[in-house]
């Protein structure tokens, strides 16, 4: 078992406009970023899960082979500019990936 954040080169999240969050998983290692996207554990109901958050507000999982990375977009629960968004740059948002533990 391996930790996601010590499999990835790059774990980040941003804004994707205002109503949206994306986070950016980025691999080195093809054999790494394979055995990942085979764990089949990304998906919409698992990130719901882990970010405490409705179904509905996952907008997807995609996996992009050409530069081995997967990609994670979330609607934002408050959107830029409203009173109760704590993170305006959804820089911190991708800080619950690191402790998921991958089986290689």
């Amino acid at each position: 078992m391996a930790k996601l954040y010590d499999l990835t080169v790059t774990c980040r999240s941003k804004n994707a406009g205002p109503f949206m969050c994306t986070m950016d998983l980025f691999f080195d290692n093809v054999e790494v970023y394979n055995k990942v996207k085979a764990s089949n554990i990304f998906t919409k109901v698992f990130v719901a899960d882990l970010y405490e958050m409705p179904l509905k507000n996952v907008y997807g999982v995609f996996y992009v082979d050409d530069c081995m990375a997967i990609k994670i977009s979330l609607y934002k629960e408050y959107i830029v500019g409203d009173y109760n968004n704590r993170d305006v740059f959804n820089c911190m948002q991708h800080i619950p990936l690191y402790d998921i533990e991958i089986a290689l």
